[in-house]
C-alpha cells in the first residue's frame, strides 16, 4: 500500500508520482497552448511500478501462400508428400507500450480537495472534450468560408435545414455562415482527443509524453459529515506516443548508453 500519510508539500517530489497534463481541463481546448492551464495530479509512488517494451518480428512473406504453391508444384511433379517451408523471422515494428500503475488519494482535513478533485482531475486527463464552432474558428484559418460551401451544398443534400439562405446568390454572410455552420456543429459534434501527458515517477524515470488511455477510480465507503469519500484509489494506465526504440528508454531513465 502507498505512504498514507502524507503530504505533497512535506514529502520528496523523489516519492511522488506526478502527471502533468497541458490544456487538460474543460473548455481549455480553445486557448493557445502558452495561454493554457497546467492540471497536476500527485500521489505517493505505489509499492510497485513499470513498464513493458517489447518488438515484434514476423516473417516477410505470407508462408501459408507459398506452402499452398509449392504443394501444388510437387502435386504436378508426382509427389504425394506434403512439403512445408521455414522462413526467418525479420523485425517488423517496435510494439506499443503500456504503463499502468495505481494511484491512491487520502484526506486529512478536506476530502474534496485531497480527494475528489485529483481523481476527477485524473479521470478528464482520459477523456477528450465536445469542440464548438467557434473554438474549431480559432483552430482552423478559413473554417468559416469551408463551413459556409458545407451548409450551402451539401448539407441540403443530406436533408438538413441550417437555416442559411441557399438561394442567394455569391458567398453568404458572416451572419449566415455563423448560423449555418453552428447548427451543423450541434448536429455533428466534434470531439478533440486527450492532449498528451508527462508522468514522472519520482526522479527514477520519467515518460515525457503519454496518452492516459484508461482511469478505474474505486472511491471509500469511509465518508466524511457531508458525504464526501475518504479515500480513493485510481488505477491508471497510460501508452507513449510513440513506440518507444533503445534510444528512448536510456532517455527515459536518464542514461547514457554503455554507462
Amino acid at each position: 500500500m502507498a505512504l498514507r500519510n502524507w503530504q505533497k508539500e512535506n514529502i520528496s517530489p523523489k516519492q511522488l508520482i506526478t502527471i502533468r497534463q497541458r490544456g487538460g481541463g474543460v473548455n481549455d481546448a480553445s486557448t493557445s497552448p502558452d495561454a493554457q492551464q497546467i492540471w497536476e495530479v500527485a500521489a505517493p509512488l505505489p509499492d510497485g511500478f513499470g513498464m513493458t517494451v517489447g518488438s515484434e518480428f514476423g516473417t516477410p512473406f505470407d508462408t501459408g501462400g507459398v506452402n499452398d504453391t509449392l504443394a501444388k508444384l510437387f502435386a504436378i511433379g508426382g509427389i504425394s508428400q506434403k512439403a512445408g517451408i521455414r522462413m526467418q523471422k525479420v523485425y517488423m515494428n517496435p510494439e506499443p507500450t503500456e504503463i499502468s500503475f495505481d494511484m491512491e488519494f487520502y484526506a486529512w482535513y478536506d476530502p474534496k480537495s485531497e480527494v475528489v478533485v485529483p481523481a476527477v482531475t485524473l479521470m478528464g486527463m482520459a477523456l477528450g472534450r465536445v469542440l464548438t464552432y467557434e473554438e474549431l474558428n480559432r483552430k482552423i484559418k478559413g473554417f468559416y468560408t469551408k463551413m459556409a460551401n458545407l451548409a450551402n451544398t451539401g448539407a441540403s443534400a443530406a436533408g438538413f435545414d441550417l437555416g442559411a439562405d441557399t438561394e442567394t446568390e455569391g458567398v453568404a454572410t458572416d451572419a449566415e455562415i455563423e448560423k449555418g455552420a453552428s447548427r451543423l456543429m450541434e448536429l455533428i459534434g466534434i470531439i478533440q482527443g486527450p492532449p498528451s501527458a508527462e508522468i514522472r515517477f519520482g526522479d527514477f524515470m520519467v515518460l515525457p509524453k503519454c496518452y492516459i488511455t484508461s482511469v478505474a477510480t474505486s472511491f471509500s465507503n469511509v465518508l466524511d459529515p457531508d458525504g464526501v469519500p475518504m479515500s480513493c484509489k485510481c488505477s491508471v494506465t497510460a501508452t507513449l506516443e510513440q513506440a518507444p526504440v533503445a534510444d528512448d528508454v536510456y532517455q527515459f531513465f536518464d542514461i547514457v548508453e554503455n554507462q
